[in-house]
């Protein structure tokens, strides 16, 4: 069509100008990014090690700030996160804070108003809707001493083709195959490891407060409450739904995780078999009206029990 002529020219608008300025916007990456070159000699063998910088995409969304908490509260790594130029100085504020915590970035994060440091060793990506490939190549091309991507996708993909997703215009299925696709594809190009998570619809969250859907965040009060252990699998596709605490935990724990793709849901231990339970409780120490926030998240131990029986 007339209109899908129009889309495809101004894709290659912006991938011009993108070459020309060596200059990048993500979408819902919200990235500004410049080609940097490496001051090390590339070695496939190279790891991710305690101390390495490790980038959050991104902080406007739930699972973004999520998982920048995580990452400065309770992993080996030094997390950073991009902001828009002022956004600082202009006092600007984030759509999600979590609960009982100072608006904001999380504490122990640094945070970055200009290109992003061409020395990050890994990246999350964690939006809760899929980037456009091409704008995912371009931004980890940028980073020429990356060792280990992980990319948050949808555990709808296995089933992307059939009649029920393609009749559900809700369904991101397609869009995340594509992303999926997009790291590897950058990932072979440029020898990092990646890693896909594929979770289950995304729940709860410490976001009770900030959350303008008293409904929506009630549900997901309850559902972080009686979902205390998880389901993993390396092969089998899974069904269920995936709370966001428990997300962010699993994307850290790939960093250092030699899978390519692994599948996850939230489970309820007395109701799912083969679930495995979640030993940590209330990680971030949130009180509500008191009490320690009902939510549970695996263990170092526990996920290596998990990936173990696999």
């Amino acid at each position: 069509t007339s209109f899908d002529k129009m889309r495809v020219l101004a894709v290659a608008a912006a991938l011009l100008c993108i070459c020309s300025t060596q200059a990048f916007t993500v979408g819902s990456l919200g990235l500004r990014q410049g080609r940097a070159a490496s001051l090390l000699a590339r070695s496939p063998k190279m790891a991710m090690e305690s101390g390495d910088i490790v980038a959050v995409y991104s902080v406007f969304e739930r699972l973004g700030i999520t998982t920048a908490w995580q990452l400065a509260n309770k992993s080996p790594y030094k997390g950073i996160v991009q902001l828009p130029p002022g956004f600082t100085d202009g006092k600007g504020k984030l759509k999600w804070n979590i609960d009982g915590m100072t608006a904001g970035v999380p504490e122990g994060i640094e945070v970055c108003e200009e290109t992003m440091p061409g020395y990050i060793k890994g990246i999350i990506l964690a939006t809760e809707v899929p980037a456009a490939p091409q704008e995912i190549e371009y931004v980890l091309s940028c980073f020429p001493d990356l060792e280990k991507c992980v990319l948050l996708s949808s555990a709808g993909v296995p089933q992307r083709d059939s009649f029920m997703s393609k009749m559900n215009p809700f369904s991101k299925a397609t869009e995340w195959f594509e992303a999926e696709e997009a790291v590897k594809k950058a990932a072979a190009k440029q020898g990092f490891a990646a890693t896909i998570v594929r979770a289950g619809d995304l729940q709860g969250g410490a976001f009770y407060n900030c959350n303008p859907d008293f409904e929506g965040a009630l549900s997901g009060n309850v559902f972080d409450i009686t979902h205390d252990g998880f389901k993993v699998s390396l092969g089998e596709d899974l069904d269920g739904k995936c709370g966001r605490d428990l997300a962010s935990t699993a994307l850290i724990d790939a960093l250092s995780r030699d899978v390519s793709t692994v599948s996850l849901v939230s489970a309820k231990l007395k109701d799912a078999s083969g679930a495995a339970a979640c030993s940590i409780r209330n990680p971030m120490g949130v009180k509500t009206d008191g009490r320690d926030r009902g939510v549970y998240v695996p263990s170092q131990q526990d996920f290596d029990a998990a990936y173990a029986s696999l």
